[in-house]
């Protein structure tokens, strides 16, 4: 049961990263139709982030891993649980 939340997790991150990617694609030829070069427009806008916006930028990716990783964490626990308890104890013996 958990095994399926976590292949759901993983299929919707998936999904996630794979939206996230075709957007900065359609970006980037929208730069490109404007007659400007991606690699060169990153630069410049680069440069212009400050380290104020740079720490806040690197703190919040570090709070998103780490949230990934209590939850990847969790779903480990969950399934090494349910894994355990679904082996069951001992076979009932009968009574003579």
């Amino acid at each position: 049961m958990h095994s399926d939340d976590v292949a759901t997790m993983l299929a919707e991150s998936q999904k996630a990263i794979d939206e996230i990617e075709r957007q900065r694609d359609r970006s980037e030829e929208a730069i490109r139709a404007m007659g400007f070069n991606p690699d060169k427009v990153k630069a410049v806008l680069q440069a212009r982030i400050g380290p104020k916006e740079q720490e806040e930028v690197e703190r919040l990716v570090a709070e998103d891993l780490a949230e990934v990783d209590r939850e990847v964490e969790q779903a480990k626990a969950r399934q090494a649980f349910n894994a355990s308890g679904a082996k069951g104890g001992k076979k009932p013996r009968r009574m003579v």
